[in-house]
């Protein structure tokens, strides 16, 4: 209906905006850390900015290629693969964590 489509036009302009950063200091890390990540979709090192947790990741996004396409994020995330013997049960992708909605530096899912 109407109201979908509207809603639906919302969510899509909504998903661009960024929130407004306290200078352009921060604007200018918040630009390179996108750009790194861009850079890097496909695997390297998670390092999360608040306890230096550290790990390998294999994609950056929200539809892993090894993934159920079933499964979509509904953000940008870092995860991991899980291996094929199950280490981490049945789920193929594990999510380490993601760019921050602030200051856009990686951020783990752990509760600390």
């Amino acid at each position: 209906g109407v109201l979908g489509g509207r809603a639906r036009d919302r969510r899509r302009r909504m998903a661009g905006a960024v929130a407004p950063m306290p200078s352009t200091a921060a604007a200018g890390r918040r630009d390179a850390v996108r750009g790194e990540v861009a850079q890097r979709r496909t695997g390297g090192e998670f390092r999360c900015c608040c306890c230096d947790f550290r790990c390998r990741f294999d994609h950056f996004g929200r539809e892993p290629p090894y993934a159920s396409q079933a499964l979509a994020w509904l953000e940008d995330i870092y995860s991991l693969e899980n291996s094929p013997l199950g280490d981490f049960g049945t789920v193929t992708a594990i999510c380490l964590g993601a760019p921050c909605s602030v200051c856009g530096e990686p951020v783990c899912t752990s509760d600390r």
